[in-house]
């Protein structure tokens, strides 16, 4: 068994395990958005709803098709293993395409759900982009961000005859496929002239542009709108005539639940995916360095509902509630004279 092998059946073990725990979580989540949101959540909810229910698809899909990120020479290459499966090798071409659109989808997901939040604070930007209809925008663009990127890969990253020569001895030695047992999406960052000299691969690059803007424009709305909710929480617990100090607190906990999924997706996400890019581009080559974008994925479904589940007070006041139900009944009393857990020893 070579390492890339070992590696490999590591990671799939890692990713039933992650999805397991994201399967768990989001529905948790889902369930405390429906029955335990405070009402001054307001339709903020949906979106959480929105965002916990991709999550929890994005986590099984990649489970289930086991998708494996690769990188050999100037090449990157997302593949999964179709031998086994009732999918031939075009179909789970597309499942890559899926899986892949799944992760711009989730870049799209973090700057809207600031744009989002920055319009509960502010009533002009509110009312301006996304009062009425104009919500229905937040929604979407994850939507167009994954279709964009999908549908840009399927056309100009399709394994052919040349991505098989080249991956075919790499796959075998390390992972024991044979390249025709393999669907592959394949992004060249240098092509060999007729005197086998690398140069620039300027179609594959102007291509992954598009990957570029979709990470750019979701930095900048959750930097810029970062900030400006940083600023106006700020002034809303100064002011203490301007809003209800339940309301207040709601609102600082809601920042502070979306700080920590700010700094989850930047170290699971951001910062894989620029590895991911660059060290090919720059001709680096550290082994196992592309697959840990695939397990950082896994564990970012898994972990990106905690946030929310532990800080606002409501959600947690409801499930440390029921950890203490569920311990008193299998350590003290029968569960028909079990004592009811009153409020007050529920810590806030």
């Amino acid at each position: 068994m070579t390492e890339h092998v070992f590696w490999r059946d590591i990671l799939n073990y890692f990713k039933y395990f992650c999805s397991g725990c994201s399967t768990i979580f989001n529905i948790i989540l889902i369930l405390l958005v429906f029955f335990r949101s405070p009402k001054s959540l307001g339709a903020y909810k949906y979106l959480m709803i929105y965002i916990s229910a991709f999550d929890l698809y994005y986590s099984l899909w990649d489970a289930c098709t086991e998708p494996i990120v690769y990188s050999y020479g100037s090449a990157f290459t997302v593949f999964r293993n179709c031998k086994n499966s009732i999918f031939n090798r075009e179909i789970s071409f597309y499942i890559v395409l899926i899986y892949c659109a799944c992760f711009t989808f989730s870049l799209a997901c973090f700057g809207v759900h600031f744009v989002y939040r920055y319009g509960t604070l502010n009533n002009s930007f509110r009312e301006r982009y996304l009062s009425g209809k104009r919500v229905i925008v937040i929604f979407m663009i994850p939507v167009i961000y994954g279709c964009w990127w999908g549908v840009i890969s399927g056309i100009m990253f399709h394994n052919d005859n040349y991505t098989d020569a080249y991956l075919k001895t790499a796959i075998q030695t390390d992972f024991g496929y044979d390249i025709e047992d393999i669907s592959t999406m394949v992004i060249f960052f240098y092509l060999p002239d007729e005197n086998g000299i690398l140069h620039p691969h300027w179609q594959a690059l102007a291509t992954l542009t598009n990957v570029w803007f979709m990470s750019f424009t979701s930095m900048f709305c959750v930097g810029y709108c970062g900030i400006n909710c940083y600023r106006t929480i700020s002034k809303a617990l100064a002011a203490t005539n301007t809003q209800s100090k339940a309301a207040k607190t709601l609102q600082h906990q809601l920042f502070n639940a979306l700080v920590i999924q700010t700094l989850i997706p930047s170290v699971l996400m951001y910062l894989p995916l620029f590895l991911v890019f660059a060290l090919p581009i720059f001709g680096i080559n550290i082994p196992y360095a592309s697959s840990c974008i695939s397990a950082t994925i896994s564990l970012y479904t898994a972990i990106d509902p905690l946030p929310s589940m532990f800080i606002i007070k409501t959600y947690r006041k409801a499930i440390i509630k029921v950890v203490i139900k569920v311990l008193l009944l299998f350590t003290s009393a029968p569960p028909d004279k079990a004592p009811k857990v009153p409020s007050s020893i529920v810590p806030d």
